[in-house]
């Protein structure tokens, strides 16, 4: 007989298992990664946004006039910032629908969030008892949001400022 080279059905059965162990483990890593990504995007987001609105709102605030609510001792759910330098302005601050946004002289209400968080919760609380410059605290609680519609990495954080009028 003639000997004819060639993969017995034991090899194949072996090299198939070997391959599908090292797609098993290739895809498992990939999802991993993946999930890793989306964690670090939604953390990202929260963060960047978070740190955006308290030092927007500590910059109003610190160029101020005054500020009409919550008023003296008082804690509540939205601030209005009287400015008159370098333009005249009432700034409401509020939440609408999840969102955080301002209001300029009567106007439209315009978001200050993005669509990719949410406010959880947005107190100001007056915090000066009597003192000669009025001092607010302001903290803000907020949630990244799935904008995918999947069940992706729920993240909230909460941030704390106290801000005076100078």
């Amino acid at each position: 007989m003639k000997n004819i080279r060639g993969f017995t059905l034991i090899e194949l059965v072996l090299y198939m298992a070997v391959l599908a162990v090292l797609m098993l483990t290739i895809s498992v890593l990939l999802s991993t990664l993946l999930r890793a990504k989306m964690k670090m995007r939604v953390m990202r987001e929260v963060d960047e946004q978070g740190e955006l609105v308290m030092s927007e709102l500590a910059a109003w605030m610190r160029t101020a006039d005054g500020i009409l609510t919550p008023g003296t001792g008082g804690e509540g759910a939205e601030i209005e910032i009287l400015q008159t330098y370098p333009v005249s302005a009432a700034r409401n601050v509020t939440v609408v629908n999840g969102q955080l946004g301002i209001v300029t002289n009567g106007g439209d209400w315009t978001p200050i969030t993005n669509s990719q968080v949410e406010i959880d919760s947005f107190t100001v609380r007056e915090v000066s008892s009597g003192a000669t410059i009025p001092a607010v605290q302001i903290a803000l609680v907020i949630r990244g949001v799935s904008t995918s519609g999947r069940n992706e990495y729920v993240y909230s954080r909460e941030f704390i400022t106290t801000v005076s009028i100078r």
